[in-house]
């Protein structure tokens, strides 16, 4: 009796110690170290005799419980502040049936549910998925990756619309509106990006405990560098400042060009996904287009507000144009590449070894090798006979582009998506800012048809058809309905303007300011609301988009705000800069839109 006595006190003892100790996970399991670490520090618990149950099956209730518990064991809680909170969501957690005990984790339920819902990690319709018939409903993968994501995010305040590279086999099982959640968290290492043994995320799989704990370990590390030397946060209802603009360097390892992204590896070896769609390209301070990144370059990327504003290459390869003549099958196994005959501008011939992994595009969007076809047209970014990159020009090719510049009355400089640029011979009777329609056949233009001006509009969205190309349909307060395609790396901006959703975000009746340009719209801001007209404002220029044809400028108060151009107000983007200070006359169209007829330039 007394060995039972001393057994149990012992028990008793390693359970209250935090002992990294669980009696129903042996030695050499594999989950043995994550188990040890999130019991330890009281995330997840054990029952009295050490026993953990891995393989019990957890909740919805219990996933919020483990992140509440992460970031409060990290500091970032203030007790009192959250027992507000609590108190305002209370009548509503008990008319939806939640009980405030959770097995296992005491009267931690309401304030973890409080806490999810103060950090937008649910929302309130949410409440009513968290139990059926009285009781806790079981929790999927995809559910607590999400849920991890919006928790570790409002810390981070990341942008997730960025390329989304999924290397799991189940890949199509997964919501699109899940995915970049996914990315985010292999990025910041929570989760594996090869998957199960099968190469499997598997979504809709039941979250067991031993799942739960190895995530929850892979939170704990992203979220640690917001938690060393902080005892407590700030307010709860202010979010920490995010540093304006950063600078990191290293190589690029990939280029998507159907994306228009890079992944950049740091000297510490991490890799970073980065959306270069708004960025400058350049190197010595001379842009130099976004066909110049090829893989192996060392580049200094800079980072304002969370997008990515330029990108500064160490070197740029020769390059050489003209038309493909022909292009062999690989030599052999030991000689992996192709040889490729090209017929120069000058008419002469040239030849250039092509690799599987040459960067190729054709009307823009990657292609291999034995995509290539003879007489495209074609520049070719070369290293000695080795092609680092091809551009070319199929048979019929048509784009959209808007007039940068009227270089001669019958020469037009066209800027393309993505800041590429080039000069075309044509007739008068174009403006600087027109959108135009190209049509070229083998890489020279055959036609250009005006089709209209970059332009801002504010309404409420009465149609979204999502296809190939998706769709938005405005319907604006005179009830003038307009329709036109997404841009491809258009930016959906939410209410506190940061660059954060997507096309499934949007829903009927949503109130937005749309602005168009290059390849449709080029920018949703939501929630806006129209204010009153201002006449003129004092403003900083801080950036200039000349893709989209607006700046972003601070005012007198120091607020950041948007400034497009009036329509035929003859106002040129190319004559702004970084750090001009203007005086723009016109009307605020929303409390961030600023529609300018008139700048007048004060001085820097």
């Amino acid at each position: 009796m007394k060995k039972a006595v001393m057994a149990i006190l012992l028990l008793a003892f390693i359970w209250s110690s935090g002992a990294s100790f669980s009696m129903d996970v042996p030695e050499g399991h594999w989950a043995k170290s994550h188990i040890d670490s999130v019991t330890q520090k009281g995330i997840m618990t054990r029952d009295a005799f050490g026993n953990f149950y891995p393989n019990r099956l957890t909740t919805k209730i219990e996933a919020l419980l483990v992140i509440y518990r992460s970031v409060k064991v990290g500091g970032l809680i203030v007790d009192e502040e959250l027992a507000a909170i609590v108190s305002d969501y209370e009548p509503r957690f008990v008319s939806t049936g939640i009980p405030r005990v959770h097995s296992g984790y005491g009267e931690d339920v309401y304030p973890a549910i409080a806490y999810a819902l103060d950090k937008n990690i649910i929302s309130i319709e949410e409440l009513d998925t968290l139990m059926i018939n009285n009781q806790p409903v079981v929790l999927k993968k995809i559910e607590f990756a999400v849920y991890q994501s919006k928790a570790l995010n409002y810390y981070k305040n990341e942008n997730l619309n960025k390329i989304i590279i999924l290397q799991y086999k189940d890949d199509a099982l997964i919501d699109p509106a899940s995915r970049k959640h996914l990315m985010f968290l292999i990025e910041e290492g929570v989760l594996s990006s090869l998957g199960d043994s099968s190469g499997n995320f598997n979504p809709d799989s039941e979250v067991n405990r031993m799942i739960m704990a190895t995530m929850v370990h892979g939170f704990l590390d992203a979220i640690e560098p917001y938690t060393k030397g902080r005892p407590v946060v700030e307010q709860v209802d202010i979010k920490p400042i995010i540093e304006s603009e950063k600078t990191i360097s290293g190589i690029i390892q990939k280029v998507n060009d159907n994306n228009k992204t890079i992944i950049l590896q740091e000297p510490t070896g991490k890799l970073t996904t980065l959306d270069i769609k708004s960025a400058t390209i350049t190197h010595l301070g001379v842009d130099v287009g976004f066909d110049a990144l090829i893989q192996n370059l060392h580049a200094d990327v800079t980072i304002k507000n969370g997008t990515v504003a330029s990108v500064e290459l160490d070197r740029v390869f020769e390059s050489v144009e003209g038309e493909m003549v022909s292009i062999s099958e690989v030599f052999s196994e030991a000689l992996n590449f192709r040889s490729m005959k090209v017929k120069l501008n000058n008419g002469n011939y040239d030849f250039k070894r092509v690799y599987d992994n040459t960067l190729i595009t054709i009307n823009g969007i990657s292609a291999k090798p034995s995509d290539l076809k003879p007489d495209y047209k074609l520049k070719v970014w070369f290293d000695g006979y080795d092609a680092k990159r091809i551009t070319t020009y199929s048979e019929v090719y048509d784009f959209s582009a808007m007039v940068e510049e009227i270089v001669v009355n019958s020469r037009i400089r066209l800027r393309m998506e993505y800041g590429v640029t080039f000069e075309i011979d044509f007739e008068e009777g174009f403006q600087v800012g027109d959108i135009v329609k190209v049509t070229m056949l083998y890489g020279n233009v055959s036609t250009v048809e005006n089709i209209g001006k970059a332009h801002m509009f504010t309404g409420r969205i009465f149609g979204i058809n999502i296809k190939a190309r998706p769709e938005l349909t405005v319907r604006l307060y005179d009830n003038v309905y307009e329709t036109h395609p997404l841009a491809r790396g258009a930016l959906i901006l939410d209410e506190t303007g940061n660059n954060t959703l997507d096309i499934y975000d949007l829903r009927l009746d949503q109130e937005v300011s749309v602005s168009t340009g290059i390849g449709g719209i080029v920018r949703i801001d939501t929630g806006r609301r129209i204010v009153v007209v201002e006449t003129g404002n004092l403003f900083t220029v801080t950036q200039v988009f000349e893709s989209s044809n607006i700046l972003i400028v601070t005012d007198k108060e120091g607020r950041t705000r948007t400034l497009v151009f009036a329509l035929g107000s003859g106002l040129s983007i190319l004559d702004y800069n970084a750090g001009d200070v203007i005086y723009a006359e016109g009307q605020a169209l929303t409390d961030q839109i600023f529609e300018a007829t008139k700048i007048t330039f004060t001085g820097k």
